[in-house]
């Protein structure tokens, strides 16, 4: 036989819960690091806050330019030369069209007069419309940005 619980001798641990096995309430170093994320959140947003008064948002470029598939011309053209000036930059690219059910691919070219570094690249631009089953929908946009 089997001696019962609350007759044995045996002293059994007592039943707990879940719950903190470090006595201290707020340990040190998660106090310390809200701060120094606070400050590296702050001084993230102080770069990025410069970095966009410093930008220059200006147009260095601008051609209007009518391609007509009918005459045969590729369209293909030079520009005249432009400089970028100021500090290393992003440059944005528009290309705004007449497009209405139609799409049109631009290859692209930026090219340093010097023989530096070039950037070839290619944007398609679609603009679309039309009504189906007495509902209108449009698809695409007559713009492009890169």
């Amino acid at each position: 036989m089997s001696p019962s619980r609350s007759s044995s001798r045996i002293r059994y641990p007592a039943r707990v819960a879940c719950s903190r096995t470090n006595p201290i309430l707020e340990p040190v170093w998660r106090v310390h690091s809200r701060g120094a994320f606070g400050m590296l959140v702050l001084g993230l947003l102080g770069v990025m806050a410069a970095r966009f008064a410093l930008a220059r948002n200006e147009p260095v470029f601008t051609q209007t330019r009518q391609y007509s598939p009918t005459t045969g011309d590729t369209g293909a053209f030079v520009t005249r030369a432009f400089t970028l000036a100021g500090h290393r930059s992003n440059v944005e690219l528009r290309i705004e069209t007449d497009l209405s059910n139609a799409s049109a691919y631009f290859n692209l070219a930026l090219l340093a007069e010097d023989g530096g570094t070039g950037y070839d690249f290619g944007r398609e631009v679609s603009n679309y419309a039309g009504v189906e089953d007495g509902e209108s929908w449009h698809e695409g946009s007559a713009r492009a940005t890169r």
